[in-house]
């Protein structure tokens, strides 16, 4: 990967931001874009171990951040869209208002769920708005991560915009003005931002952003924000590279972050010390991981303790939530969490106070067949629940949560498209990935040539778009917003 680098006035030649002690931090912004394409792999796939997901980096990499520049940054978080619902366009909110306190912005991810469309033109002028209203004497600066293109200005005529989706120009898959491209609102909402003195980082993490029309987009938004250029990541160490760069590029200022030769705990269970730091001027912790079973006490590795759970479980606890965490020891035990507020009707289920009878009955953003044909899970209240999408048509039947072309004879290749065979399933054969796994691209932003293939068979169609109906639109919206997939 070739980092874009943003040069700017407050860095020299040398690419590193000199600093000094300071009686005020800098803000360090994060405008977080948490669609539902980010709750797959980089490369658009379902995430294993070895392959997170694009949520479970950012939720991993941006806290680490905050915790690694505490003593550089005050930071604040907004994630858009505010919700999480498939076809959801809403403006991004405050997570995390500007403090000094790091360990906030963990807390923020930790709580997020990723779900919706890219509203980055309007959740950026909400962050400028939000920032402006602080009165700041500071330099303020806003990061901007995105895995896909700006869209979601219902604004903008579908019949003559730029669509994100190929082969769906004038709107002939019945996107609306969902699916236009709204790159100008994006660079103009980034130029308000550096008019107001705050300066805009743009860092797209997804392989479809490095290159061609992708990077020019995200290069205009960057260069109204007065940045120059967007850096980008294709897996989560470059993610964090990367905005490792950015900070130490733009930190100018710092202040001690402890007495020096003090020592503690962290919360991973490492032993900290407390040392001066003559690079920035001020003092920082220095961390020791505990290892060969020993754990930590007092700063120190060296004495014994035994875990009582898991780190992160949560659990139910006399109607109020507590969640494990490793304490100062080193050790893990539970701690009380949310107070479930019987009086509102609240209960705590699994660790998380929900209210009465509101029990999750999916996964959010999970497909599957009923006898209607597909549904998707949503959050609609505060518990998830099925929701039906466009049925299948005449030419069609549901298998692995989605609509698939039915055909005559199983273990055939020629009457399925390429790359599909004819396979039995309950009711009938369809026509599946030759894998046997997987299933046609979901996404809500989006897709490649051969996705609308798919999409118009699995409408019930033929492989010609003069074959395709209403149906086709329905169904293609219900793919489009579930999952991006960049062209």
């Amino acid at each position: 990967m070739v980092l874009r680098l943003a040069m700017i006035t407050a860095i020299g030649l040398s690419g590193i931001a000199a600093a000094a002690p300071c009686s005020e931090l800098p803000v360090l912004f994060v405008v977080q874009d948490k669609s539902g394409s980010m709750n797959f792999d980089p490369n658009g796939q379902t995430p294993t171990a070895s392959s997170p997901s694009k949520w479970s980096a950012a939720q991993s990499v941006v806290p680490a951040l905050a915790t690694q520049f505490t003593n550089r940054f005050r930071f604040g978080a907004m994630m858009y869209p505010a919700e999480t619902s498939q076809f959801n366009c809403s403006t991004g909110v405050v997570k995390t208002p500007v403090s000094g306190d790091a360990s906030a912005i963990g807390r923020s991810y930790s709580a997020a769920l990723a779900g919706g469309g890219t509203s980055t033109a309007a959740s950026l002028s909400a962050a400028r708005a939000y920032l402006s209203g602080l009165h700041l004497t500071t330099p303020a600066y806003v990061l901007l991560i995105t895995d896909g293109l700006p869209n979601c200005n219902e604004s903008l005529n579908p019949a003559t915009c730029t669509n994100s989706t190929p082969g769906c120009e004038h709107d002939k898959c019945e996107l609306g003005a969902k699916d236009c491209l709204d790159n100008q609102a994006a660079t103009s909402a980034a130029a308000a931002l550096f008019t107001a003195n705050i300066r805009v980082f743009v860092v797209g993490f997804d392989p479809s952003l490095t290159t061609g029309n992708n990077l020019s987009v995200l290069n205009a938004i960057a260069s109204a924000g007065g940045t120059s250029t967007a850096y980008t990541a294709t897996n989560k160490a470059q993610l964090a590279s990367a905005l490792n760069l950015i900070a130490l590029n733009t930190a100018t200022c710092c202040k001690d972050a402890c007495t020096a030769g003090a020592q503690q705990c962290a919360a991973d269970g490492s032993a900290q010390r407390c040392q001066f730091d003559a690079a920035i001027g001020c003092t920082v912790w220095s961390s020791q991981t505990c290892e060969g079973g020993k754990s930590c006490d007092k700063g120190q590795c060296g004495s014994s303790c035994q875990d009582l759970c898991t780190a992160g479980a949560l659990r139910c606890a006399n109607q109020n939530a507590e969640q494990c965490v490793k304490s100062g020891s080193g050790c893990t035990s539970w701690v009380a969490g949310a107070t479930c507020d019987s009086g509102r009707g609240e209960t705590c289920v699994e660790g998380v106070c929900k209210p009465t009878g509101c029990i999750d009955a999916c996964k959010d953003g999970a497909f599957q067949c009923s006898e209607r044909g597909p549904q998707v899970c949503v959050k609609a209240t505060e518990c998830t629940g099925w929701q039906d999408l466009a049925a299948c048509g005449s030419k069609a039947m549901c298998a692995q949560g989605a609509c698939r072309p039915s055909c005559p004879t199983p273990g055939e290749l020629s009457t399925c498209s390429a790359g599909d065979i004819c396979t039995q399933v309950t009711g009938g054969a369809v026509c599946l990935p030759s894998s046997g796994g997987g299933g046609n691209s979901k996404s809500d932003a989006g897709v490649r040539n051969t996705d609308l293939r798919d999409i118009q068979a699995n409408a019930g169609c033929g492989c010609q778009v003069a074959d395709s109906s209403a149906l086709l639109g329905l169904a293609a919206m219900a793919l489009m917003w579930a999952r991006r997939r960049k062209v």
